[in-house]
């Protein structure tokens, strides 16, 4: 019976730890990064059509990430812009955050966001 609880209650906090990625073909996380949840939704109705991104989610801890978007045309040639430098984003554990950005012009097509516990290299 003891060893029953005990199996029941590390398969609980291995299931508690894992990071729920609503967008795994857009959102690349580094092993270890302490979020619950993690999402991104795209609007493409703004002006002159650049692509707006809105990235959500939740941390498990006081913490602070790096993460950077990566823009690609529709060649899927890297878009090189100064929009794309990390960026460090201080968390509250159980608070909420948003990200927002915006394509660095119209020709962006599509995006990968990188998100670790240390600074990105670029």
């Amino acid at each position: 019976m003891t060893r029953k609880i005990l199996m029941m209650l590390v398969a609980c906090s291995l299931v508690a730890c894992a990071t729920v990625n609503k967008n795994p073909d857009k959102i690349i996380l580094q092993s270890g990064v302490p979020l619950s949840t993690i999402s991104v939704s795209e609007d493409n109705s703004g002006p002159r059509d650049f692509m707006r991104l809105t990235v959500a989610g939740e941390t498990t801890s006081d913490t602070t990430l790096y993460y950077s978007i990566v823009w690609f045309d529709d060649a899927g040639m890297r878009i090189n812009t100064t929009l794309s430098k990390p960026t460090r984003a201080d968390l509250t554990q159980d608070m909420p955050f948003y990200w927002t950005a915006v394509a660095p012009n119209a020709n962006a097509h599509t995006y990968k966001i990188l998100v670790a516990d240390r600074p990105i290299e670029q």
